[in-house]
This record gives structure tokens, C-alpha cells and sequence, in this order.
């Protein structure tokens, strides 16, 4: 092979790389009501997202099909958060048009879904085909544990994606992850349901009275994955309860090193996932504009949590 011929063959594999790639995904979070004007999404999530490369948009809670199809064609992978909403038609909609157009041998057709907490719940019910798997009456609000993983869970994409570093040792031996649910999916409702055999349990948890939930799944070819618990938090919410006195954390969120590195692999891996879907994202057509820009203001909601806000 000649010089000219090798360098002409290395530019198309190069063009081939580049185009089925971006190296800037953007995100969807289906921001949650507020009240009875206003929409808002907790600005962790967002740095979430940034944190492993990526942008964010918003999805409006109410969003008709019309905007979701406009969404769709945009975005790279969509995040539901955490929360204390019912499942919206949006969701439903959102998630039933891009799974069935799942395409193993076409990277562009794999959105990534994440669902974090009440996000996890959405997924489960919308996999599942069946709201009643949510169960509720766990005692699991505000607290940090290790993760007790399945043997899909040592193996999982979720917790081994780089080898850099042992995320599953990691999480099995620190409280890391925060867990903030009343509601959850017990693993035998898991099991039984025929919707999710293509899913697998990655890892379970106990609450404070040793009732067992569902803290981690990923689909077994998809890039479809839940956490019950709360990666975004640990790099991004520092609040205290009263720091004019002790200090004392608003919410058991762990900020060791520990705790940011795994939240990073997470985020990472999400973001990895929606770059393969290759560049969507058309603010000029579209008129979609990322978070920062569109954002109405920062709220502070709580003593520990900062949202943006958008008026509906």
C-alpha cells in the first residue's frame, strides 16, 4: 500500500469514527412541577451530566408529542430524575418511540435511558408494562449504604466499564450511596415480572428495618439502566442544616473520595453511551436551547438543593 492510498484510507476511517460519534452529547431532563406555575429540575442533575462531557436540555413535563418528536431528533440520551411525580403520558410516549426503534446494528438508534430514584421507579413501570410494581412503605429516606451486588451486577457495563478503577469493590465496601425513597420495587416482583427478563438486577439494598429493595438494573442489550440511589449528589450538594453551628449535613450524602469517584463512572458511562448515537443536537432548526442559556433563575428550594426554574 502506498503512502497516498494509506492516507486516503485512514482520512475515511477517521470521517467514519467521527461522524457515528459526537464529542458533545446533549441530554434531556424531564423537569418535575413545582407548583402551579412553575417547572424546575434539580441543578445536581445537570452537573451531573456535565461532569462526564455533556450538555442538558429540558423535556417539560407536559410536553405533547409533537414537542417530544421534536426532542427526539435532538437529544442523545434522556435522564429521569428524581422526584415525587406520578409517570406522565411524556414519558410514556418518549420512552415507547425510542426503545422500539432499538436497532442493535445501528448505534444511532440506541438513546440511553438513566433513571435515578423516582426516575428508576418511571423505568421499571414503563419496562414492566405495570404501574403496580411500585410497592411502597420502605424506610429508606436519607441514608448512605454499600451496594450488596448480584453476580450480573459484578459483571455489569454499570460497574465496569474503564478498569481504571474497581467500582463494584468500591461500592461494596463504603456508604456511598444515597438513598432518599419511601417507594421502591421489591427483587421478587423483579424476578416474576416477564417484561423485564431482558433486564438484570445489578444489586440490591436493605432499609433501616431490613426490607430488602432494588438499588441498580441495566438491560441486558440496551443502554437502559436505574439507580434507586442518588450518584449526582455527592459532587454537587453540600448544604448543612445549621452551619452557623456544627455543620451538620442536611442529608446523609457522603463527599468522600470514594463517593466522587463512583459518581464520576456513572456519569461517565451515560455520557459514553450518548455519544454513540453521533451528533443530533440543531439549535438553529430546532430553537431548542441548552439548560444554562434557558434557565429562568436559580431557586434555592432547600437548604441543600439548588433547581433551575421555568415558568409554565
Amino acid at each position: 500500500m502506498n503512502s497516498v492510498t494509506g492516507t486516503a484510507l485512514l482520512a475515511i476511517i477517521l470521517c467514519v469514527l467521527i461522524s457515528s460519534t459526537t464529542a458533545t452529547p446533549v441530554l434531556g431532563i424531564m423537569s418535575h412541577p413545582l407548583n402551579s406555575t412553575h417547572e424546575y429540575i434539580a441543578a445536581s442533575y445537570v452537573r451531573w451530566l456535565q461532569m462526564g462531557g455533556a450538555r442538558a436540555v429540558r423535556i417539560p413535563f407536559t410536553s405533547n408529542s409533537t414537542e417530544l418528536d421534536l426532542l427526539r431528533k435532538n437529544l442523545n440520551g434522556v435522564l429521569f430524575m428524581g422526584g415525587s411525580q406520578h409517570l406522565p403520558e411524556s414519558a410514556e410516549y418518549l420512552y415507547s418511540e425510542v426503545v422500539s426503534n432499538y436497532d442493535l446494528e445501528d448505534a444511532s438508534t440506541l438513546t440511553p435511558f438513566w433513571g435515578i430514584c423516582l426516575g428508576f421507579q418511571w423505568l421499571l413501570q414503563m419496562a414492566s408494562e405495570d404501574t403496580h410494581i411500585l410497592s411502597t412503605g420502605f424506610d429508606a429516606e436519607n441514608i448512605s449504604l454499600p451496594l450488596k451486588f448480584t453476580d450480573a451486577g459484578e459483571q455489569a457495563r454499570m460497574y465496569n466499564q474503564n478498569g481504571v478503577i474497581d467500582t463494584v469493590s468500591l461500592l461494596k465496601a463504603n456508604n456511598v450511596t444515597l438513598n432518599n425513597h419511601g417507594a421502591g420495587v421489591f427483587p421478587a416482583d423483579f424476578a416474576a415480572s416477564e417484561k423485564l427478563d431482558e433486564f438484570d438486577l445489578l444489586s440490591t439494598n436493605e432499609d433501616r428495618q431490613g426490607v430488602e429493595f432494588v438499588s441498580s438494573f441495566e438491560h441486558q442489550k440496551f443502554p437502559i439502566y436505574g439507580t434507586q440511589y442518588h450518584p449526582e449528589k455527592s459532587n454537587f450538594e453540600y448544604g448543612s442544616t445549621d452551619p452557623t453551628k456544627n455543620d451538620s449535613p442536611y442529608e446523609s450524602i457522603s463527599h468522600t473520595i470514594e463517593a466522587v469517584r463512583y459518581s464520576f463512572e456513572l456519569s461517565a458511562l451515560l455520557v459514553s453511551e450518548a455519544a454513540k448515537t453521533g451528533a443530533r443536537f440543531d439549535p438553529a432548526s430546532s430553537g431548542l436551547r441548552t439548560i444554562i442559556e434557558e434557565n429562568d433563575g436559580i431557586l434555592v428550594r432547600t437548604s441543600f438543593e439548588e433547581s433551575y426554574v421555568w415558568e409554565v
